[in-house]
């Protein structure tokens, strides 16, 4: 399992890298080196919501980087970027801070909902 997350939640419901924080720029990497994948579900499936069992587990590497180079050992596996697959191949991972600027309307024409934990205030 390698994980590359700028944020702490993978889903909603999902906190992975609970010291993810989107303006530090920098990128949490959270990977095992070498464990069952039945250790590691049942490791995820016990503290999903803060994610220190992830986090703070012998078997889990935990990093905080500017930028990586992935170079799989084999070609069988997934890799998945935001959520589409891709080929298994080499590749390096940079965190470009500040890059984009956006542009939010006073009122929103839709509900903005938070992320669990998330202290930022919604109209």
């Amino acid at each position: 399992m390698f994980l590359a997350m700028n944020a702490p939640f993978l889903s909603s419901d999902s906190c992975i890298a609970p010291h993810a924080d989107l303006s530090d720029g920098l990128i949490d990497l959270v990977y095992v080196r070498k464990s069952t994948t039945t250790k590691m579900c049942s490791l995820m499936l016990k503290d999903l919501e803060s994610g220190q069992a992830i986090a703070n587990h012998p078997e889990v590497e935990y990093r905080k980087v500017r930028a990586f180079h992935l170079e799989p050992l084999e070609e069988k596996g997934v890799i998945m970027l935001d959520g589409e697959k891709y080929p298994v191949v080499a590749m390096k991972v940079e965190l470009h801070p500040k890059i984009l600027s956006f542009v939010i309307p006073e009122k929103p024409a839709f509900p903005i909902i938070p992320f669990p934990g998330d202290k930022t205030k919604t109209q």
